[in-house]
């Protein structure tokens, strides 16, 4: 919310989303930069929290947008979707993640350098079918480099424009 400079800027937490069964993590619209952003979060702890995160970023290219309107959400001309994960590198399993979720071959070398990473038989870019998430900018950030005391945690975010 800082970052966008916008005083009129508003975030809500548990957005409702389209079925009011279901939500978006974080909201976030800035009626200066007439933008809004869609945000999703997982743990990735286990095969289930991967299928989530698929679900949720294929959930927010809903073409039907009335709901934002109905909110009061107006005049906006761009949309982002931005997910965020994060896991702890101390399985197999896991450590096959960074690379899942940025494509094969694509994590950035702070995290390679590490040394624990394991090739995936797939990545997020073939789970998402119909959605163009090779067009997103995915990141991997190992903290271990920074904070000794979380040596085996990796941060993951991609954003979209949608």
């Amino acid at each position: 919310m800082k970052c966008l400079d916008d005083d009129q800027a508003v975030s809500w937490l548990e957005f409702p989303w389209v079925e009011k069964k279901e939500h978006i993590d974080v909201f976030v619209f800035s009626p200066r930069h007439k933008v809004v952003f869609f945000i999703e979060a997982k743990r990735l702890s286990h095969t289930k929290k991967k299928q989530e995160i698929i679900r949720d970023i294929k959930r927010l290219h809903h073409d039907d947008k009335q709901f934002l309107h109905d909110n009061g959400v107006t005049e906006y001309e761009s949309e982002y979707m931005v997910a965020l994960s994060d896991v702890w590198l101390e399985t197999k399993w896991k450590r096959l993640m960074p690379e899942w979720w940025c494509g094969r071959n694509n994590v950035s070398e702070q995290v390679t350098a590490h040394g624990l990473l394991t090739t995936p038989d797939s990545s997020i870019h073939s789970s998402l079918v119909g959605t163009n998430w090779q067009q997103s900018t995915s990141f991997a950030y190992w903290m271990g480099e920074h904070c000794k005391s979380v040596k085996n945690y990796c941060l993951l975010m991609a954003a979209l424009k949608i």
